[in-house]
């Protein structure tokens, strides 16, 4: 799901498909292909890709407590957790 400020301002929402994050990628809207932003040169970023992940010590130690069967689903979504950029 489009979600955070930017998907807002963009107009964005509902499921995200693979040409969709292509096209935001390259500065393109995701449904209508119109450009959004300029091309960048060679060293332009364009967006990040974060990943998070409680460390294996945790998850062990929780895992001998009980408490990963009582708490499913806990990757989920960040975006209420650490607030959007």
């Amino acid at each position: 799901m489009w979600t955070g400020g930017g998907a807002a301002a963009l107009g964005l929402s509902g499921e995200i498909t693979g040409e969709g994050i292509v096209r935001l990628l390259e500065g393109r809207d995701p449904e209508s292909e119109l450009l959004i932003r300029r091309p960048g040169g060679k060293d332009s970023i364009a967006a990040f890709d974060l990943t998070f992940r409680t460390p294996k010590s945790v998850r062990d130690l929780r895992a001998r407590r009980g408490e990963l069967a009582a708490q499913p689903g806990r990757s989920g979504s960040l975006s209420g957790r650490c607030g959007e950029a």
